[in-house]
C-alpha cells in the first residue's frame, strides 16, 4: 500500500518506537462559504459549506491520501482518505507528531 500526504506539511508518525515521516506530496484545498444560522447572545452562528475540492488526486487501487479534515469532510465518499489520528505533544503543548492515521 502507498500513501500520500496532500497536507502542506510532514506528517511524522510516531509507531513501535520509530518515526515514520511522510512529506507532502501536493496540496489539496477545498473552497468554502458561511451562511447564517441564526443568532445566540448577539453572536452570529453559522453553517460552513464546502464547495469544489482542488488539488486532489483521483482514487486509485491500493493507494491511500491524508488529508485536512475539511477536505475529508467535503469528500465522504471517498474510501481512500485519512487524517492524522491520535496528536503528540512536547511539553510545551506544541503537536508534534501522531501516533496513527484515522478514518470516521
Amino acid at each position: 500500500m502507498k500513501i500520500l500526504n496532500y497536507t502542506p506539511h510532514t506528517i511524522d508518525i510516531v509507531t513501535e518506537g520509530r518515526i515514520i515521516s511522510i512529506p507532502s506530496d501536493g496540496v489539496a484545498r477545498v473552497t468554502s462559504s458561511l451562511s447564517p444560522v441564526k443568532k445566540i447572545n448577539g453572536i452570529d452562528i453559522m453553517k460552513q459549506e464546502y464547495g469544489v475540492v482542488l488539488g486532489l488526486p483521483s482514487q486509485q487501487d491500493n493507494v491511500y491520501i491524508i488529508v485536512s479534515r475539511m477536505i475529508y469532510d467535503a469528500m465522504d465518499k471517498r474510501s481512500d482518505l485519512l487524517v492524522v489520528g491520535e496528536s503528540i505533544r512536547d511539553n510545551s503543548g506544541k503537536v508534534i507528531g501522531c501516533k496513527n492515521l484515522s478514518r470516521y
